[in-house]
């Protein structure tokens, strides 16, 4: 990720884990890395109510550890549109990952979003798909 290449300058302890499934959700190794961290982020592009954010606080739940920040798509009604315009409007662009980062080693983003790292909530009333 671009992103986590960018700020390793800055923080060099930082580490990416790439997890392409999360069931069954048991890696010793994964733990061990989670165990060690003072802060988890965990970055996905669907909803955090049934993803990677769930799993690892299931297991923080069960094994007291670092804080855990989601940067994902709030339990919502989601709408369809281009890569950038949803990455964008779920607030899980390159910038909200960014941000996360920052939040957890305790320095102010840059973002001129919500402080709220999961994705953003639609009303059904609205007109919201993009080209509308």
């Amino acid at each position: 990720m671009n992103v986590v290449t960018e700020l390793r300058k800055e923080f060099a302890d930082l580490a990416l884990i790439n997890i392409n499934t999360i069931k069954p959700f048991g890696d010793p190794h994964l733990f061990a890395r989670i165990k060690k961290s003072q802060t988890v982020i965990t970055y996905e592009n669907h909803l955090v109510s049934s993803g990677l954010a769930s799993e690892v606080a299931m297991h923080l739940a069960q094994n007291p550890g670092p804080r855990l920040i989601p940067v994902g798509i709030n339990d919502t009604f989601t709408h369809g549109g281009g890569l950038d315009y949803l990455l964008n409007f779920y607030g899980i662009d390159a910038e909200a990952l960014k941000n996360a980062i920052y939040v957890a080693y305790g320095k102010a983003g840059t973002s001129t979003k919500s402080s709220d790292h999961i994705g953003g909530k639609i009303e059904l009333n609205k007109g919201v798909a993009e080209g509308l």
